[in-house]
């Protein structure tokens, strides 16, 4: 997870990627004012997951997908140690590497 840690040391915002446990979101809801989660899974699956664990702050929990081809094209390219350019603007993501340009739509919903 990444956080952001204010000066008066306190978590304004919480970034997991993946799936995360219900009760990893749960102690983060109450801890942090800001949570976000990225998943390159089925987002449904993390739904259902986080609907059984109860988590009262979940409407107010972001959920960010992105379309699994996108992932795909993206993970085919990966070389190490370069550098990519990233740009989100209004709900599209674009990346250009060294060897090629992606685009795809990050999907942002309320968790619960």
């Amino acid at each position: 997870a990444l956080f952001v840690r204010e000066p008066d040391n306190s978590l304004s915002l919480w970034i997991d990627i993946g799936n995360p446990a219900a009760d990893r979101v749960g102690r983060a809801a109450r801890a942090v004012r800001d949570v976000r989660i990225y998943t390159h899974k089925d987002p449904e699956a993390l739904r259902r997951q986080i609907a059984r664990a109860s988590i009262r702050r979940a409407p107010e929990i972001d959920l960010c997908s992105f379309p699994p081809d996108f992932l795909d094209a993206v993970g085919e390219d990966l070389g190490r140690k370069e550098s990519w350019d990233l740009v989100h603007t209004e709900g599209a993501l674009f990346i250009s590497t060294p060897r090629g340009s992606f685009e795809g739509q990050l999907t942002r919903q309320p968790l619960g």
